[in-house]
């Protein structure tokens, strides 16, 4: 036994949120976005290690309170990290604030490259969200265009627009996999791209999940959510949970109770209910 993974600054710990770790561990590298657990701190950091003995921390980039504040973010990473086979994939709001970015890093070459940019105007930058697969690497980029002249919109919503790009690793050449849509949310099992489609008008979140063919090079389907269990119920979809390459959990929110996990053949498009074999 022993500890295999810990941050690196005293004080520091490693960053969860809505049950998506910005940390991993595989056969060949450890993998960490740590956050500061002492008041007043203001930067995080954003590690690679090989797990080859005598093998120290790489930094790979770091974000700090202030310039991600005046790109409209928060502080600490969400889904905005993804790791694969020793690639890491991120945004982050430039050192300035001024823009939010799309970083890749590559261990086969040890090179970073900036992938995207988006500028960052009077404290609304975009939102970049960020996958990692075998061939490619995908981000979402949705824009803040205008914020709603409403009073009674406390929250603050905005209108919205966006786009995916997707990035080959073999042959470094960016494609655009869809415009005009609130694509939210990538995650890769396999050779599929899996995406909600946020509502603009809807209140809960993400109705719609979209799959991509990586292979194929073409958008195969939608799910919605009238589906048992959630049909009657006002639910949006949450992230996805990868089973194997061929098989996703849809997971949702508002449900309220326990509920049987639909499971989503991506191969075939079909929702499959699952029986909890232990229930009375």
């Amino acid at each position: 036994g022993g500890t295999i993974l810990e941050p690196v600054h005293e004080g520091y710990g490693l960053f969860v949120t809505d049950n998506v770790p910005a940390f991993a561990i595989d056969d060949d590298y450890m993998y960490w976005w740590e956050y500061p657990l002492i008041s007043g701190t203001q930067t995080s950091y954003l590690y690679i290690q090989s797990r080859q003995e005598g093998a120290e921390p790489l930094l790979l980039a770091e974000s700090d309170d202030v310039a991600s504040r005046d790109a409209g973010y928060r502080m600490w990473p969400q889904t905005e990290v993804a790791f694969h086979q020793g690639n890491v994939i991120w945004s982050i709001p430039n050192a300035s604030g001024d823009a939010v970015e799309v970083w890749l890093y590559r261990s086969d070459t040890g090179e970073k490259t900036l992938l995207d940019s988006s500028p960052a105007e009077d404290g609304f930058g975009a939102t970049m969200q960020v996958a990692l697969g075998d061939r490619v690497a995908v981000w979402s980029r949705t824009e803040n265009l205008e914020t709603l002249d409403d009073p009674d919109n406390e929250w603050g919503e905005t209108d919205r627009y966006g786009d995916v790009f997707c990035y080959d690793l073999k042959s470094e050449k960016i494609s655009n996999l869809s415009q005009g849509y609130n694509l939210l949310g990538p995650v890769i099992a396999g050779d599929y791209l899996i995406m909600t489609e946020l509502i603009q008008d809807r209140a809960i979140g993400p109705e719609e999940l979209w799959v991509y063919d990586l292979a194929q090079g073409e958008w195969k389907y939608r799910i919605d959510t009238d589906l048992p269990p959630f049909a009657g119920h006002e639910v949006s979809f949450g992230h996805p949970i990868v089973l194997d390459d061929n098989h996703i959990g849809l997971d949702a929110w508002g449900m309220g109770a326990p509920y049987a996990l639909p499971v989503l053949d991506l191969e075939t498009g079909e929702v499959h209910a699952t029986t909890n074999i232990n229930a009375h």
